[in-house]
């Protein structure tokens, strides 16, 4: 297994630790209007292309992909200040994505 560098652990740090920061690179994964043009949403993601490489190979080389059993009935938050039923949720996220099974640590 590869060793984590120093740059992994500031993309993550910088990830996890400063909502403004993280905020502005979640946004570079996805369109800001349906104007907005596929050069003009690359040019913004670049600004973020080494941080966003070094958590992608992050997770690529020590995440685990979650498989639960209906019966684990696990619950996940993300930023939430309500609470929202499913039945099922069945979701793939390519993007970088925070949750939290701690409510508190979601709601700050």
């Amino acid at each position: 297994q590869e060793r984590v560098s120093f740059a992994d652990i500031i993309s993550i740090l910088l990830y996890c630790n400063f909502d403004v920061y993280q905020r502005k690179w979640s946004e570079t994964y996805r369109k800001i209007s349906t104007d907005e043009t596929n050069e003009s949403l690359k040019e913004r993601h670049s600004n973020f292309y080494h941080a966003s490489k070094r958590l992608r190979n992050f997770v690529e080389v020590y995440g685990f992909r979650l498989i639960a059993k209906e019966s684990d009935n696990i619950k996940f938050y993300h930023g939430v200040n309500k609470e929202l039923y499913f039945k099922q949720t069945m979701a793939q996220f390519h993007c970088p994505l925070s949750t939290s099974t701690e409510i508190q640590v979601a709601m700050h």
